[in-house]
């Protein structure tokens, strides 16, 4: 099968942590024998905004193809910027905007169905590349799969009669709509009643740990929580925090490492250099697949306590590590996972119920390689790559 696979939140030569689940799934479908050809729309920008810092220069000088392992990237620049205060007015009027950029892909597509000629598109995120993937549908005929991946959409549909009226437009025509766990489709029925959505859970790359290497985290003396997230309001990384200074007085074993970034970056770091054991955390910004994998490998349990999570790729990794998870019962990961036997729910925005789940793990070794063996297999089982592309296999090819 020939994909063209369009994500607008893909990683770059120089931000390679930027959507990396995007390019794992891409990977994985050119493993499993298809062709596949990324295209990333991406927004243009002129020469002069250079001067307005780091992050415009690299926008600009960004190339238009990128290869990586053996996967062809395209990147097609249009004047489109889904960035913080223009995508406020990309939801108030979702089309405004768009329909004129669209007009900047029509020359790059051509030749890509000239060169390429797709089978079907698989789309990520109905906002942006569910609307490109949907026009593309109406003047070629070019079949589509969406997937969505943030519940707040959905919730959004439910207060925004313009931003319903995109879903329905995009469910209409597109050969399947996926969300990525239970809850999701839940509010995306209550917001669309009429369209029909399917679960596949997201997968990793990552390998699972062998009963060695598990056994060598019983060498441990400290006990290494570890978090990986961006850094924003629903992730709670604050609620973390807070629950590590409560408890750090009695653990003088437990340390806590935080990797990530975001716009909340200032307020945690604020919080951290206010805490009477700022010395037992360490924040390490933006790290690399691998660097993470490396961070896991050293760690004992892994927490990322934030609400309404739809169902993050972290969470897939820890488990493949074979860390016990700490995760809030609201996640859509924890649809997936059995409190108490590979993981330990914490309740949203509740800092007890979050020192209530992590207290356990810090004081017994035994239940922290109980859970994270239970976590290790389940992963193998359920959510390596492979597993999740054969159920999109199934949709792709249903007419």
């Amino acid at each position: 099968m020939k994909i063209l696979f369009l994500a607008t939140y893909f990683p770059t030569p120089v931000s390679l942590s930027r959507g990396n689940w995007a390019l794992e799934q891409a990977q994985a479908f050119k493993q499993a024998g298809h062709d596949v050809r990324v295209v990333v729309p991406t927004p243009w920008l002129p020469r002069w905004t250079s001067i307005l810092g780091a992050r415009f220069s690299r926008q600009i000088e960004l190339a238009d193809t990128w290869n990586v392992e053996g996967l062809d990237v395209e990147y097609w620049k249009w004047p489109y910027y889904p960035w913080h205060m223009i995508g406020k007015l990309n939801r108030m009027a979702p089309r405004l905007l768009l329909s004129g950029a669209q007009l900047f892909l029509n020359r790059p597509l051509k030749r890509c169905i000239e060169t390429f000629s797709p089978d079907v598109v698989c789309a990520h995120h109905t906002m942006v590349a569910g609307q490109v993937a949907q026009s593309w549908f109406q003047k070629y005929g070019l079949p589509y799969v969406v997937t969505d991946h943030e519940v707040g959409d959905f919730i959004e549909c439910q207060k925004r009669d313009r931003v319903k009226a995109v879903f329905e437009r995009v469910a209409k025509d597109a050969r399947c709509m996926v969300v990525v766990s239970a809850s999701m489709q839940r509010e995306a029925i209550k917001a669309l009643p009429e369209a029909v959505f399917k679960v596949i859970h997201n997968g990793s790359s990552f390998s699972p740990v062998t009963n060695q290497e598990l056994q060598q985290r019983t060498s441990h003396k400290e006990v290494t929580v570890f978090c990986c997230c961006k850094f924003y309001g629903r992730k709670d990384v604050p609620l973390l925090l807070q629950a590590i200074e409560q408890m750090a007085p009695n653990f003088p074993q437990l340390r806590l490492r935080i990797a990530g970034d975001g716009p909340d970056r200032t307020i945690i770091e604020k919080q951290v250099s206010e805490m009477s054991s700022q010395d037992r955390v360490s924040l390490l910004g933006l790290l690399s697949p691998d660097e993470v994998r490396t961070e896991m490998m050293a760690a004992d349990v892994f927490a990322l306590v934030g609400w309404a999570e739809p169902f993050g790729v972290v969470f897939l990794e820890a488990m493949a590590c074979g860390l016990p998870v700490v995760v809030c019962e609201d996640a859509g990961v924890a649809e997936v996972l059995e409190n108490g036997k590979n993981a330990l729910f914490s309740k949203p925005r509740d800092l007890n119920s979050v020192i209530d789940a992590l207290v356990p793990l810090i004081e017994s070794q035994p239940l922290r390689l109980s859970l994270g063996e239970s976590a290790r297999d389940h992963f193998a089982s359920e959510f390596r790559w492979q597993q999740v592309i054969a159920k999109y296999e199934d949709v792709m090819s249903s007419p």
